[in-house]
């Protein structure tokens, strides 16, 4: 192959890499300004996705008014958490939302955060150890995507988990973040938070077919190439 025609093909190669790729950054995110009892919508969206309200699996979501980074925040009770050694999969402890890539377009995800923090309401001791678990709908939340066990004595953190694996969705993705708690038996009752939910990733343009004019253009540059590189060979010769 000659020299034209191998500079043809990476400029087509570069051309079509170039038209399909994005960004990498958060493409929705949920800080929980405005919420209501049965969700919150997102505070940023990537125009070409529509993000669902962020919601409490037992349907009904709280909100606190004390607690957030900044206020407010989502809340659940230590009571409504079911106990990390027992079945909670099959609970409605967790919170969840949605993502649908527009028409023409997928998701190429990367990563998901949030913030938490865990408050006593009455009584002493140790805060509980909270287990939380990232799950999607692509497999029916069998498998996690990253789990994060925050120890007893610990108040606040952040939980962060890479999700490169997600990629080239194009139909409606549901995400489950569950909380399992590490012992039945607390001397206090509290309260688990969860702020700032980033998302991160792309949402990408479809790779079209080149159209028949597009092919036949870059066809006829490398025949015109290897024309070319045989008539200055000749008259080398």
């Amino acid at each position: 192959m000659t020299r034209f025609a191998h500079v043809s093909i990476f400029a087509l190669v570069i051309w079509a890499v170039l038209c399909t790729a994005g960004t990498d950054a958060s493409i929705v995110t949920y800080e929980f300004g405005t919420g209501t009892s049965v969700g919150s919508l997102a505070t940023t969206a990537d125009p070409n996705l529509a993000a669902s309200a962020f919601a409490d699996g037992d349907g009904t979501t709280s909100y606190s008014t004390t607690v957030g980074n900044p206020v407010p925040s989502v809340e659940k009770s230590y009571s409504e958490i079911t106990l990390a050694t027992g079945s909670y999969l099959a609970s409605n402890g967790y919170y969840e939302f949605s993502l649908t890539a527009n028409t023409g377009y997928e998701l190429n995800l990367t990563g998901l955060s949030f913030d938490y923090d865990k408050n006593q309401l009455t009584g002493g001791g140790a805060k509980p150890a909270i287990t939380f678990d990232l799950r999607s709908s692509l497999d029916g939340y069998a498998s996690t995507l990253g789990a994060v066990v925050d120890p007893g004595n610990a108040a606040t953190g952040t939980f962060q988990t890479s999700i490169m694996n997600l990629s080239d969705i194009t139909e409606s993705v549901t995400f489950r973040i569950y909380l399992a708690k590490g012992n039945a038996n607390f001397a206090s009752a509290g309260l688990v938070h969860i702020d700032n939910v980033a998302v991160d990733g792309s949402v990408d343009a479809l790779a079209a077919n080149p159209e028949p004019t597009t092919l036949a253009i870059w066809g006829g540059l490398g025949l015109l190439g290897l024309l070319v590189a045989r008539w200055k060979k000749k008259g080398l010769s």
